[in-house]
């Protein structure tokens, strides 16, 4: 059956064990994605808020310009434009390292959501895998008796869930060549 070690050193005889382990993997491997994406949203925030008040300067320095010049302040204007051309050089570094953190900020994100739908898939499987186990274990215990539960149960379920139910029982039994050669337990 399900001969893996678990965590305390033993091995996975229940395979709701096993899913339940592979789930909180699973759960461990989505924060620390979640977590980047803050972060790359942050920085891109941070880029755009140093954007924007450079913009601001730069505008501000620009009617500045335009004041000296009609007042014809020479060094004013000589002055100012010594020290626009090198801000709109750093904007337009600012602008490319924001396009390039947007870029980051929406591979993470798309990643984050594909592993998180991942996760929310595998819970769900993952709990129906256990409910239907449950139900093969206590609909089927390893006795005689099997056979009896087997056709009043049968009579409630269609194909497809009796298919299901005999998949789960083929992963509780796999040396049974029939369900009639379930071995006992107790």
């Amino acid at each position: 059956m399900f001969r893996r070690s678990n965590d305390r050193g033993g091995e996975w005889e229940d395979p709701r064990e096993l899913l339940d382990y592979f789930y909180q993997w699973l759960v461990e491997d989505v924060t620390p994605v979640r977590h980047m994406v803050a972060d790359l949203a942050t920085n891109s925030k941070r880029i755009e808020l140093e954007m924007i008040a450079l913009e601001q300067r730069i505008i501000k320095l620009k009617d500045n310009l335009a004041e000296a010049q009609k007042a014809e302040k020479a060094d004013l204007v000589q002055e100012i434009e010594i020290i626009v051309p090198p801000l709109e050089r750093a904007l337009h570094n600012l602008e490319q390292r924001y396009n390039v953190a947007k870029e980051h900020e929406r591979e993470a994100t798309l990643d984050s959501l594909t592993r998180q739908a991942l996760k929310d898939s595998f819970r769900v499987n993952k709990e129906g895998f256990k409910a239907e186990y449950n139900f093969a274990k206590s609909v089927s215990p390893p006795s005689r008796e099997y056979g009896t539960h087997r056709g009043k149960i049968e009579d409630r379920l269609d194909d497809q869930e009796t298919a299901k139910i005999a998949a789960i029982i083929d992963l509780l039994y796999p040396d049974s060549a029939n369900l009639n050669d379930i071995p006992d337990e107790g």
